[in-house]
C-alpha cells in the first residue's frame, strides 16, 4: 500500500513540476521566440533547477512538442467521447473543449498571444483535420474542405477571444461557432462532420 501511496505523490509532483515548466514557456514566448529563450531562463521562471528541467524534458523544443501533445491528445479524447453512429454531438464537444481551456485561462491566452502561435495554430489545424477525419464516415473529398473552413473559423474565433475577451464568456464563443457550424452543416448536408 505504501508504495501505491509513493507512486500517486510522485505522479502529481511530475505533473506538477510539467505544469510549471510548460506554463512558464507559455509566458516566455510572449516577451520572445523558442529560439531565443534559454533553458536558464524558463527554469528561472518556472522555478526549478536545470536537472528538474532534464529529468523531464531534453530541450526548449521538447517542451514546446509536449503542449502541442497535450492539446492533441485532449482533442482526441473528447472527439472519441462525442461521435457515435448517431453522428457528431457538435454542442457537447465544443462545450468541454471550451470549459477546459477556461478551466486553465491564462495559460491558452499567453499561448495565444505567444511568438510561436503561428506554428502552434497550424499543428493544431492538423490535429483538429486528423481526428475529425477519423470519425467521420464520408469519404467526400468536400468533407475535407468543409472541415477546414471550419477548424479554421474555430481556431480564428478562439484566437481572438483569447487575445482581447471583450466580456465575451466562452459560453458565448462557444455559441457562435456552434451556431455557425450548424448552418454550414445544413448548407452540406453533411451531418457526421459538425
Amino acid at each position: 500500500m505504501q508504495k501505491v501511496q509513493r507512486t500517486a505523490r510522485m505522479d502529481r509532483r511530475v505533473q506538477k513540476t510539467k505544469r510549471a515548466i510548460t506554463h512558464a514557456l507559455a509566458d516566455l514566448l510572449q516577451e520572445k521566440k523558442l529560439d531565443d529563450i534559454t533553458i536558464t531562463e524558463l527554469c528561472r521562471v518556472a522555478d526549478i533547477n536545470r536537472k528538474t528541467f532534464y529529468m523531464h524534458f531534453s530541450s526548449l523544443e521538447d517542451v514546446f512538442q509536449y503542449i502541442v501533445n497535450g492539446i492533441r491528445t485532449g482533442f482526441f479524447e473528447i472527439q472519441q467521447q462525442f461521435n457515435s453512429s448517431a453522428g457528431y454531438e457538435l454542442r457537447a464537444s465544443i462545450s468541454l473543449q471550451l470549459e477546459r481551456i477556461n478551466a486553465d485561462l491564462p495559460y491558452f491566452q499567453a499561448l495565444a498571444k505567444g511568438n510561436e502561435y503561428h506554428r502552434l495554430y497550424m499543428e493544431i489545424m492538423q490535429v483538429m483535420e486528423d481526428a475529425r477525419l477519423q470519425f467521420t464516415h464520408s469519404t467526400e473529398n468536400t468533407v475535407k474542405y468543409v472541415l477546414r473552413f471550419l477548424h479554421g473559423a474555430y481556431l480564428a474565433t478562439l484566437t481572438d477571444w483569447l487575445r482581447d475577451p471583450e466580456g465575451r464568456t466562452y459560453q458565448d464563443v462557444s455559441e457562435f461557432y456552434i451556431n455557425s457550424a450548424l448552418r454550414v452543416r445544413e448548407a452540406y448536408q453533411i451531418d457526421d462532420v459538425v
